[in-house]
């Protein structure tokens, strides 16, 4: 019974690392087409990875690994109190996602300037566990002192674009999914209601529509028929959102379905099998 016990341990761990490794290599091919590095910063255990799609070396698919103080260390002198200030913002709650823009100096003196967008994954007493974001070279903007900080870069700026639409009345839930599809090249738009989104999808043209189920007065039916009955809208993939799993039977018509809160890992699966067009 142990022998038997510890195969199955040893199963889980390699479907788990599999699974961790697929995951890890489709994020990286996703920023391929992005001028964006995607960082994770594991809380507890302390590990920050950070995966850049314009590594030349793309034999690992496991990102580079380093410790927080390594990080801060490498930012300039003079932003490295406001960038420790940032972080605890954002991990004690302060603030509704982590936000800064810095300088980083590199080993050999250049200086680079970069705008970093994340958020914070947490336990169910609160406790910060992941930091998961993106982090932006804006020193070409810099350079040439604009006064606005550049937009960033998203979806758009690759060969084929993906856009999705994201119907929530949970502003914090909406704003989560879209940085997390804005990781992996995704440009969003965000929806309220179903009151506005039959104009978003018209203006925008999405790729996939992401749609809480569960908002009030919303006729979720209607809303997947209009979307339908748009021009090229039996080519839009419908993903479900809910706080919990649903009957299978509510989930007629939709191409998948997505839990709140939305995870990185779970939004990858997702994304794989979406019949995207």
């Amino acid at each position: 019974m142990t022998h038997l016990r510890r195969q199955l341990s040893f199963g889980h761990k390699a479907a788990r690392e599999e699974r961790a490794r697929r995951n890890e290599l489709a994020l990286r091919l996703a920023l391929h087409t992005v001028p964006m590095i995607s960082f994770e910063w594991d809380i507890v255990r302390d590990i920050v990875r950070r995966f850049d799609p314009f590594d030349s070396d793309h034999s690992s698919s496991t990102g580079m690994f380093s410790r927080f103080a390594a990080v801060r260390d490498a930012v300039h002198p003079e932003d490295r109190i406001k960038f420790c200030a940032d972080i605890e913002a954002a991990l004690r709650g302060e603030t509704e996602r982590f936000q800064t823009e810095i300088r980083v100096l590199s080993p050999n003196g250049i200086v680079t300037w970069f705008r970093e967008l994340g958020i914070v994954e947490r336990d169910q007493l609160g406790r910060p566990l992941r930091m998961i974001g993106v982090a932006h070279d804006i020193t070409a903007q810099r350079d040439k002192h604009a006064l606005e900080i550049a937009p960033a870069p998203t979806g758009a700026n690759s060969i084929f674009p993906l856009k999705a639409l994201v119907i929530d009345n949970n502003r914090d839930a909406a704003n989560r999914l879209a940085l997390l599809l804005g990781t992996v090249g995704i440009s969003v738009r965000l929806a309220c209601s179903s009151a506005d989104e039959i104009g978003a999808i018209k203006d925008f043209r999405p790729h996939m529509v992401f749609v809480e189920i569960g908002i009030p007065y919303m006729d979720v039916i209607e809303v997947m028929r209009r979307i339908r009955e748009l021009p090229a809208g039996n080519k839009v993939s419908l993903v479900a959102l809910s706080t919990s799993r649903v009957e299978k039977a509510s989930l007629t018509g939709f191409d998948g379905l997505l839990t709140k809160p939305a995870r990185f890992e779970a939004l990858l699966d997702l994304l794989e099998k979406l019949p995207l067009s």
